[in-house]
């Protein structure tokens, strides 16, 4: 097929993805190098152009031609290529001669006349092979935009499906850092008035997760259990690490002397209704990361009866 004879062997595995004639790896493999690799789309382009002009003037082997109609011009934008490219055959076969030329004198008159018959001739002939040579290329160039057109569409949505990742990794990144800092400073107000921060335990519909801003420096963070309904139990805690559920951390915890302060009435009820268990956690053990401490309730008889989970973040400042 003439339009295997320069780079046989490329053109050809080409020709037969077009055709749809390659496994499916490799399938899915070219179809992604012809929209990353500008390169491979171009001659991609160019042993198209040459399968549809074989096809056209009816070079194709009989089983390549049948292929041709019945897996390449299943789309609509190719059978559109096809027809314009018949139609470009068609107009050069139409600007070839009809008719054998006359001898000179049938049409020039005398003999002397000849020479510049014989010149305006030639200069139309050349003229019109410049001008389908032209015509072609256009064509080509064309096609070769289009093609680089969908690619830098495919381009620009993944930019900018990327962009609105990025947009919203960032836009958490800043409400947590806002977190923190709310946290830091709902701190800060309570290291002024001697309070602790007071976590709830987890119910199954978890709301915010406090945050833990650690200051350098700090030895230990002071935290309050609320536990309901009150009781007059010795507890014990476990820190733990909820990605490796490893007991980073264990030990014994007891009722605090003195309430958190309660900013309504209803928060005063509920805090009158329960009770506080002061922990002190070492603050060399916390890294930035979510942590849970399980609180348990040892009785007299020494058994220890789970009581609840309280969920907390820690934040470097």
């Amino acid at each position: 097929m003439s339009l295997l004879r320069d780079s046989a062997a490329d053109n050809e595995r080409l020709v037969r993805y077009l055709l749809g004639l390659l496994p499916v790896d490799e399938t899915d493999r070219l179809d992604e190098q012809s929209i990353v690799d500008d390169d491979f789309a171009n001659r991609l382009r160019l042993a198209e152009d040459d399968l549809v002009d074989a096809y056209v003037s009816g070079t194709l082997s009989a089983d390549w031609r049948q292929r041709f109609e019945s897996h390449y011009m299943a789309s609509p934008r190719r059978r559109a290529k096809v027809a314009f490219a018949a139609r470009l055959l068609s107009a050069v076969d139409r600007a070839a001669p009809a008719e054998p030329v006359r001898s000179m004198t049938e049409w020039t008159g005398p003999t002397r006349f000849a020479p510049v018959a014989i010149a305006v001739a030639a200069a139309l002939l050349l003229t019109t092979g410049v001008l389908l040579v032209g015509n072609v290329r256009l064509s080509r160039q064309a096609r070769a935009a289009g093609a680089r057109e969908a690619t830098a569409a495919s381009r620009v949505q993944a930019l900018t499906h990327e962009l609105a990742q990025q947009q919203a990794a960032a836009s958490a990144a800043r409400q947590t850092l806002a977190d923190a800092h709310a946290t830091q400073a709902a701190q800060a107000e309570r290291a002024a008035s001697g309070l602790a921060l007071v976590l709830l335990p987890e119910t199954r519909g978890v709301g915010h997760v406090p945050a833990v801003a650690l200051e350098p420096g700090l030895s230990a963070v002071p935290l309050y259990l609320r536990v309901e309904p009150a009781g007059d139990s010795s507890y014990e805690v476990t820190l733990k690490d909820p990605e490796t559920n490893r007991i980073v951390w264990r030990d014994r915890a007891a009722r605090a002397d003195h309430k958190a302060r309660a900013d309504d009435a209803e928060r005063t009820a509920q805090t009158e209704r329960s009770a506080l268990v002061s922990v002190r956690v070492p603050a060399r053990l916390l890294n930035p990361q979510h942590y849970s401490l399980d609180l348990f309730a040892v009785r007299a008889d020494g058994r220890a009866e789970f009581v609840a989970t309280y969920a907390f973040e820690v934040v470097r400042r």
